[in-house]
């Protein structure tokens, strides 16, 4: 937008700005995409079955531990299933 008041050609601000020429027509014409969340996950939630009954105990008891702690401690309490 602001090449665009600075009287460049809609081409150039769109290629100054990163974005096609297209797009830049659409957000001159104030037609912004609204930032939704998605209600469907892309993969599997792994931790679904030992997130609220041994994750999340862990975190909230200590804070401070990191994934990979985390991911040993699985390895160990569930062998084979968080290689």
């Amino acid at each position: 937008m602001k090449n665009r008041q600075l009287g460049h050609s809609q081409e150039t601000s769109a290629a100054k700005a990163d974005i096609s020429t297209c797009s830049g027509r659409r957000i001159e014409r104030g037609e912004r995409s609204k930032n939704t969340q998605r209600h469907w996950r892309i993969h599997p939630d792994l931790f679904e079955a030992v997130w609220t009954s041994h994750l999340e105990p862990l975190l909230l008891s200590e804070p401070d531990l990191t994934g990979t702690v985390l991911w040993e401690y699985l390895e160990e309490q569930f062998p084979g299933l968080y290689p």
